[in-house]
């Protein structure tokens, strides 16, 4: 009978004196003959063998438990800003639970967005009701020069360079903006 959790082998074995060869004998920290019989291994060699045996298969261990990290908070926000006249390449993540991580010109760095600023960004976002914008806002006229802007929220993504924003995004790139301009006077730091 197996027990539950651990792991069964089937090996032939030659079971000395007891009624014939290479019977089948199941491994999982002890040794029960399939026929009912006892086996006695008689030279140090067989039992050093099924000892090896035994370890190898993982009889010995506990059995092998789900691994598998829990999934980690959403992404609420994921907001980039690249170009301009200093050449900026500013990448700020905001995650469902207000942690958040920043990289770019500032440094980087992770911390936490308090609870206010995460429903500020949430209602501005509800309120422009930014799944129904265009998916890219191209500048109005060339330049070198230009901000572009990637904007992820929940899953919905909005391009948008400098002269062809349109109004309403303004606030969310502000607020965006104002969000990476605080941490890199504060607490990020290369």
């Amino acid at each position: 009978m197996a027990i539950p959790g651990q792991m069964l082998v089937l090996l032939p074995v030659k079971v000395p004196k007891s009624g014939g060869v290479n019977k089948s004998i199941l491994i999982c920290g002890r040794i029960i003959v399939i026929m009912g019989r006892s086996v006695r291994l008689v030279t140090s060699a067989s039992f050093l063998f099924v000892v090896v045996l035994v370890v190898m298969a993982g009889c010995l261990d506990q059995p092998v438990k789900n691994t598998t990290p829990a999934p980690g908070p959403a992404i609420l926000v994921d907001y980039s800003r690249v170009g301009g006249t200093g050449g900026f390449d500013d990448h700020l993540v905001i995650f469902e639970n207000g942690a958040a991580v920043y990289s770019g010109q500032h440094g980087r760095g992770a911390f936490i967005v308090n609870q206010n600023t995460l429903d500020t960004i949430r209602n501005t976002f509800y309120t422009i009701g930014f799944p129904g914008l265009n998916a890219s806002y191209p500048a109005s006229t060339p330049g070198s020069d230009y901000f572009t802007y990637t904007i992820t929220y929940h899953n919905y993504t909005v391009k948008a360079e400098d002269t062809g924003v349109p109004i309403v995004l303004e606030p969310v790139i502000d607020s965006l903006n104002g969000i990476i301009s605080m941490k890199a006077d504060s607490s990020i730091r290369p």
